[in-house]
C-alpha cells in the first residue's frame, strides 16, 4: 500500500527522534554526592580520656549521624561532610571500635581506632588530723608531659580553687608527693588535672579530723 505523502515527515521526525535517543551514554549516571561511600579517615585524639572531644574526620557523613566509642554514645555531637566531632564517653579503659553510622543506616568503623587513658590516684590515709604529714600517689601510664599537676581541693569547690602551697606538676607518669594536711579541719580531694589546665580525670577523698 502507497503511503499518503503528507504522512512521510512525520515517520521520518520519529526515525530522527529514535536516533537520538540512541546516541545518549548508556553509562553508570553520576553517584550524588549524599551517597557517597561512608569512612573512617582519622581519629584525633587516637588516645585520651572520657569528657574530653574527639574528631572523627573522613567521607560520607550526613546530619543525624551518630558517633559511638566502645558502643557507647558520644555526646554534644557537631556534623560536616567530612567530620563528626563529640564528647568522649566514660569507659573502664583499653582500645575500643569508633564507629560512625548514618540516619540511613549504613555505618563505617576504625577497629581499635581509640585507646582510653587512665590515672589512678592513691592517698596515703583516708582521715588525718590537721598539720601531718599526708602523700599522694599517682599512676598515669603515657603521661609524661611535665605540665600535669595533682592539687587539693574542699571537695564541690572548682578546680580554680586549689588550697595555698598544695599543688604541684607531676613531670613523670608515676611519683608520690608528701605535703603537709591543711590546718583547718574539713572534707578534701586530690585531683589529676591535664595539661596546665583545669580538666581532671582522676579524684582520691580525704578527710581533715
Amino acid at each position: 500500500m502507497r503511503l499518503h505523502p503528507r504522512w512521510l515527515p512525520v515517520a521520518a521526525s520519529t526515525l530522527l527522534l529514535f536516533a537520538a535517543c540512541n546516541d545518549r551514554p548508556t553509562g553508570p549516571s553520576p553517584i550524588p554526592a549524599s551517597s557517597a561511600a561512608l569512612a573512617i579517615a582519622t581519629v584525633s585524639p587516637a588516645e585520651g580520656f572520657a569528657g574530653q572531644r574527639i574528631l572523627v574526620s573522613g567521607t560520607g557523613f550526613v546530619a543525624g549521624a551518630t558517633l559511638t566509642l566502645g558502643g557507647l554514645p558520644a555526646g554534644d555531637l557537631s556534623a560536616g561532610p567530612a567530620s563528626l566531632a563529640g564528647t568522649i564517653p566514660p569507659n573502664p579503659g583499653g582500645p575500643v571500635d569508633v564507629v560512625v553510622t548514618n540516619p540511613d543506616g549504613r555505618s563505617a568503623t576504625r577497629t581499635g581506632g581509640f585507646t582510653y587513658l587512665t590515672v589512678s590516684l592513691t592517698v596515703s590515709a583516708n582521715a588525718v588530723r590537721p598539720g601531718e604529714p599526708l602523700s599522694v600517689s599517682w599512676a598515669a601510664p603515657g603521661r609524661r608531659a611535665g605540665s600535669d599537676w595533682i592539687g587539693l581541693f574542699g571537695v564541690g569547690v572548682p578546680s580554680t580553687t586549689f588550697e595555698d602551697g598544695w599543688w604541684d606538676y607531676t613531670g613523670s607518669a608515676s611519683g608520690t608527693m608528701t605535703l603537709t594536711a591543711p590546718g583547718r579541719a574539713g572534707d578534701y580531694e586530690f585531683r589529676y588535672l591535664l595539661d596546665d589546665g583545669y580538666f581532671d580525670v582522676a579524684r582520691a577523698a580525704v578527710a581533715v579530723r
